[in-house]
């Protein structure tokens, strides 16, 4: 046990503090200029002097500002539509008498099993079809037409174990759906929203391929394809590298941090059914 631990902190720990450390080190320093020139060991020192100019560098010689946007205006809005559709299409398959329940659930686990890479030219195709590339509706639609099934299948099987007398008490009483759904369900639905939430906003906020197929002007770029693009120009310069990455992780660092104590809650609500 002390030894799958071990092996456990070593390659989740061990790269978060070489990119750290790597970060605020000059190129000089990275590159072992002094003492342990040519030696390799000073990828695994800290800085001898720590500077902040790899994260200037990062800002100011390219399009880092740009892309950081996008890619905040994109995981945005696509957690918010997938939050929106998973949550009610969840609803209506766990709570309510739909025809064919279980072969609609059946058909949200296949399409999960389906990789990415296979739908790739098919959502190429439809986005140029219809006039979306190179737009931001265009990526958010495709990125929510792929997390869709996932999403839908973690709300209902949450839904599934809040108690339907509840829901129908409400009915009786002449409540609407959309009454249902906003002032009873809603606010039980934290621990499951949060969840969903931090998985999408992660999967998205770190995603390349849609980028990669469906955003091809450069004020289009999303983090990711920046970072990508810098692997010939900054060659010589590879603390940006790890500044870069340091940029990019810590928006899902500060997301899990606010929204841990909901994850295991989330996760594990809608696994027995009471």
């Amino acid at each position: 046990m002390i030894g799958l631990i071990g092996l456990i902190l070593f390659f989740n720990f061990v790269p978060v503090y070489q990119i750290t450390a790597n970060a605020f080190k000059s190129a000089d320093d990275y590159n072992g200029a002094g003492k342990y020139e040519g030696q390799g060991i000073n990828i695994i020192l800290p800085p001898r002097d720590w500077t902040l100019d790899s994260f200037r560098y990062f800002f100011t010689e390219g399009a880092a500002v740009r892309a950081l946007l996008n890619t905040i205006l994109i995981s945005v809005f696509s957690v918010f539509f997938l939050e929106v559709l998973g949550a009610t299409t969840g609803l209506v398959l766990a709570q309510y008498r739909v025809p064919f329940t279980n072969k609609v659930v059946a058909f949200m686990i296949g399409a999960m099993a389906i990789p990415i890479v296979m739908t790739m030219i098919t959502t190429f195709r439809i986005t140029r079809s219809l006039h979306a590339l190179d737009t931001y509706q265009g990526a958010i639609t495709a990125l929510v037409a792929q997390s869709l099934p996932f999403v839908i299948f973690l709300f209902y099987g949450y839904y599934r174990t809040l108690p339907k007398e509840i829901l129908e008490a409400a009915e009786m009483d002449g409540a609407s759906f959309l009454q249902v759904a906003l002032r009873l369900v809603l606010p039980m639905s934290g621990p499951i929203m949060s969840t969903v939430g931090i998985l999408i906003f992660m999967n998205v906020w770190a995603t390349c391929l849609i980028g990669l197929i469906i955003l091809r002007k450069e004020q289009m770029y999303i983090l990711s394809m920046v970072i990508q693009n810098m692997e010939i120009v900054l060659r010589w310069r590879i603390p940006v590298y790890y500044a870069a990455f340091v940029v990019m992780s810590l928006p899902m660092l500060a997301v899990a941090w606010w929204a841990q104590r909901y994850i295991t809650t989330g996760m594990l609500a809608g696994a027995v059914k009471e």
